[in-house]
């Protein structure tokens, strides 16, 4: 856990088989999005429902760039996606840096990508819309502290969402197929780390059901 991060986890066995969105951000008269059940690939359309017939998933959302429909796609990352995936990676860490004064000065990385991607024991994936990628994140089974249960779980982390894409539900579709590969390998424990100034982001764990386990403190003498 890094230094000043809140510890978030969730319980798959008390989740909802189905995670549903909340109800202001399903489309026009709340029509209900149907998924896929294949939690490799996923579609969803951001726009008006039922404006594509190929469409898997929708939520009825407004892209800002374009004010038009947008197809997003979720799969799995492969190390074509890596060069991408490390421009990500550094999104992340130009973004929490304000929030941790321990961070060393850059160049930094958080995560080796690559391994994460050729683990049998790790899942990363990418959203995509017209090609680009613009989302990532992944799941990565650890072994859970020798005095707690249960012996392993489900780590995530990784999770990016390029800002043009933020706010459209992007940062949902894969923490939903983060949950189904975690619930596949019977990984029922899923933990995250979030630094408490990140409002946004525990706000996006909040709403598939994460919640607050455990806040690490810190001080350094040297700067009493």
């Amino acid at each position: 856990m890094e230094n000043g991060r809140e510890c978030t986890r969730i319980y798959l066995q008390n989740a909802p088989q189905n995670e549903q969105r909340p109800e202001n951000e399903q489309g026009p008269g709340n029509e209900r999005p149907q998924e896929t059940n294949d939690p490799r690939k996923r579609t969803t359309q951001i726009g008006k429902l039922g404006a594509s017939s190929t469409t898997t998933l929708a939520f009825g959302l407004i892209s800002p760039l374009h004010g038009m429909s947008m197809a997003v796609t979720t799969r799995p990352a492969t190390r074509i996606d890596l060069p991408t995936l490390l421009t990500f990676e550094q999104g992340i860490i130009t973004a929490e840096r304000p929030f941790d004064p321990t961070l060393r000065p850059d160049p930094i990385s958080y995560y080796d990508v690559g391994s994460f991607i050729d683990s049998p024991e790790a899942l990363v994936i990418v959203a995509e819309s017209d090609g680009a990628l613009i989302g990532s994140g992944c799941a990565r089974k650890k072994e859970s502290l020798h005095f707690t249960e249960p012996a392993f779980h489900a780590h995530l982390g990784f999770m990016y969402v390029v800002p043009e894409y933020r706010g459209q539900g992007v940062n949902q579709l894969i923490l939903q197929d983060l949950l189904a590969w975690a619930r596949e390998r019977e990984l029922l424990e899923i933990r995250l780390t979030v630094y408490p100034e990140n409002q946004s982001a525990i706000r996006a764990y909040e709403k598939v059901g994460m919640h607050n386990h455990l806040l690490e403190m810190r001080m350094n003498l040297k700067e009493d």
